[in-house]
């Protein structure tokens, strides 16, 4: 799209006709100084956060009762394959070192 800029410097977009309220200086940070800028900067860094953050209740709780085989979620159909062949090598009386029910989360 395109815009200009009137001679007070607010933003104009052509292909829509709508006037920004936002000045180029005062949202782009063009009128701040060098110092003044690098200083907002370093502010800023100081309050990253980067801990894991939940954003939605709902997706957490749906995660946490589907079923999963060695942490990565599994569809219904793998963990009817899974739970057969873990049956399979216990008839069999075979180590089942790679399977565990435990590693199966069962769907609530």
């Amino acid at each position: 799209s395109s815009s200009s800029t009137s001679s007070s410097g607010s933003r104009f977009s052509v292909s829509t006709g709508i006037a920004c309220l936002v000045k180029y200086g005062d949202a782009a940070g063009e009128t701040l100084s060098r110092a003044e800028r690098v200083a907002r900067y370093r502010e800023k860094r100081k309050n990253r956060k980067f801990e894991k953050t939940i954003r939605y209740a709902s997706r957490k709780a749906y995660a946490e009762v589907r079923p999963r085989i060695k942490g990565r979620f599994a569809k219904k159909e793998e963990v009817a394959a899974w739970k057969a062949a873990e049956a399979a090598m216990k008839a069999q009386h075979v180590n089942v070192g790679a399977f565990h029910s435990d590693m199966i989360v069962p769907v609530l």
